[in-house]
């Protein structure tokens, strides 16, 4: 009889035989499902890239440590608020 742990050993095995194979297709049902945000994603770092913009202190407690982009609507990928995580945790609450 197989038990749990054996198909958890088998699954990690196989996970780690076939990387690449099992990223590219989350990556790609992921782009699928989330359109929007991966889109509202790419563009905005894309342009922090091109422009070399720095992210700012945070939007609520002015910390300069671990800031998030944090997109209130992904439609308007250009519209950000950057964030602390733990402000941004706290905001999605």
């Amino acid at each position: 009889m197989i038990t749990e742990i054996d198909r958890r050993k088998y699954r990690e095995k196989w996970r780690k035989k076939n990387l690449d194979y099992y990223f590219k297709t989350y990556i790609k049902q992921y782009r699928v499902i989330h359109k929007d945000k991966y889109v509202a994603r790419y563009r905005f770092y894309n342009l922090m890239y091109r422009y070399k913009q720095k992210y700012e202190n945070c939007a609520i407690c002015d910390s300069s440590n671990n800031i998030e982009a944090h997109h209130e609507n992904y439609s308007i990928w250009n519209c950000v608020i950057f964030l602390c995580q733990k402000c941004h945790e706290e905001m999605k609450i």
